[in-house]
């Protein structure tokens, strides 16, 4: 047998071995982005993979209780962990299911006088990935199943990882002895991604799609969906569906297929922020800013902030001026011009005060 045709038998093995254990083969470590949110979750995950592949007598952590709201990446580490088992060995026996359907196979065991069947299947795994769990508060007679099922594993050195929309103590109508089992080993939350996180999900999507949308609306995308992954890529992929309607659309346009309110930004702007996004965007303390210092690189980024309150916000002059330790209202229609002008022959300028814009107002 040469190489290539080993190369593509372990691949067939492998491919099976996922379609029978129901995982998705998009769901890897490879793509997975860890970030604050999820960094504990992602160590226990590859934990338990190294566990597995070395059949350590004992398990660091098992069973492995994930929680957090939806769509924030619980069944996505949890079909990794299952894949990655397979692709170092396509012999391992893996079982994937939502708590639904487990219920609805041992409703048809019991139907068909097949629960021995129903039992081997999900007793004698080297790892069972169950998702939802907490809809088992609702299944008295799954409950039970589940707790005779669990405590086969574990005597017998197997691993489990449950999923959950909420930590175990909080699902209620579960028997005191199933809730201790659930929560025996590692109870991990995985938060809702953090901006920077949301711009590397967006951009591991992209990458996987083989296409590209500009910075700007990536941007808006990732400061304007902040609770789900899944929210997240239909974002992605309505602007993605813009494009190829009508080439490159316009801010406004992407903001309103994305239902941004972007009046109401506007309106929660805040002389305050404009300080804090103008010093941080050129660099510059709030200090410098409202010192009396005339130097030429204070002076042009002190107008910056003048521009936007005084453009933006529609704040009245004298005010303006206030903020920035001025007193003549003047000094503040010179600052607009003197912004205007630059903007239209300094391009790299220009850029700076569109990315301060939308750092305050989207």
């Amino acid at each position: 047998m040469n190489l290539f045709t080993k190369m593509e038998g372990d691949k067939k093995k492998y491919e099976d071995a996922v379609k029978k254990a129901r995982l998705n083969p998009r769901y890897t470590f490879k793509n997975f982005i860890v970030g604050a949110n999820n960094r504990l979750a992602e160590a226990v995950a590859q934990s338990v993979v190294s566990d597995i592949e070395n059949e350590s007598m004992t398990k660091s952590y098992n069973p492995v209780f994930y929680y957090g709201s939806t769509g924030v990446g619980k069944t996505h580490l949890m079909q990794a962990i299952g894949n990655e088992v397979l692709r170092k060995n396509p012999e391992r026996n893996i079982a994937y299911v939502s708590i639904e359907q487990f219920l609805n196979e041992m409703i048809e065991a019991i139907r068909t006088k097949k629960n021995e069947d129903f039992r081997s299947k999900y007793r004698e795994v080297d790892l069972l990935i169950i998702d939802d769990i907490q809809f088992v508060e609702a299944y008295p007679k799954t409950q039970e199943e589940l707790f005779h099922t669990f405590n086969s594993l574990y005597q017998a050195n197997k691993q489990i990882i449950l999923a959950s929309d909420r930590p175990p103590k909080e699902i209620k109508n579960i028997t005191d002895r199933l809730r201790t089992r659930f929560e025996g080993g590692m109870v991990s939350d995985i938060q809702p991604p953090d901006y920077e996180t949301r711009l590397a999900i967006l951009k591991q999507s992209m990458l996987e799609k083989g296409v590209t949308v500009p910075d700007i609306f990536l941007d808006l995308i990732a400061k304007n969906i902040e609770s789900s992954v899944r929210e997240l890529e239909g974002a992605l992929n309505k602007v993605l569906t813009l494009t190829k309607l009508g080439g490159v659309p316009s801010y406004e346009e992407v903001a309103r297929i994305l239902q941004v309110d972007l009046e109401s930004k506007r309106k929660r702007a805040t002389p305050e922020k404009v300080l804090n996004v103008v010093s941080e965007v050129f660099g510059l303390s709030i200090r410098f800013i409202k010192s009396t210092r005339r130097n030429a690189n204070i002076a042009i980024v002190r107008h910056v902030v003048m521009y936007i309150l005084r453009n933006e916000l529609q704040i009245p002059l004298e005010t303006t001026a206030r903020l920035v330790g001025r007193k003549d209202h003047t000094t503040v229609l010179n600052a607009c011009s003197v912004v205007e002008k630059r903007m239209k022959e300094d391009s790299a300028f220009a850029e700076k005060v569109e990315q301060c814009r939308r750092d305050i107002f989207y």
